[in-house]
């Protein structure tokens, strides 16, 4: 299995009980073994989407559960950058 994200350093992608540090990273996980795929942005930017793959087709939820298989093996979360006066507004309802 392998998890990525785009832009680099713009979230990282957790699977199951795993939040690899760097990405592209590759993992094993037993065919037809489910796990739950969840992308994390980073601060200054909202998850967009994933990348489609054969296995999930367009997934637009930010966590998802999947079986993985032979066409399941890579998750690709993408990321855009938050606009400045969201940003702000993010943090003051946050306090």
């Amino acid at each position: 299995m392998t998890l990525d994200v785009l832009p680099p350093s713009a979230g990282q992608v957790r699977i199951s009980t795993v939040t690899p540090a760097a990405y592209p990273w590759q993992g094993v996980y037993f065919d037809g073994n489910p796990v739950t795929v969840t992308a994390l942005p980073a601060p200054g930017f909202t998850f967009s989407g994933w990348v489609p793959n054969p296995a999930g087709g367009l997934r637009t939820e930010r966590e998802f559960a999947a079986n993985v298989d032979v066409e399941a093996t890579t998750f690709v979360a993408q990321f855009a950058r938050l606009h400045a006066r969201k940003l702000v507004r993010d943090r003051a309802t946050t306090r």
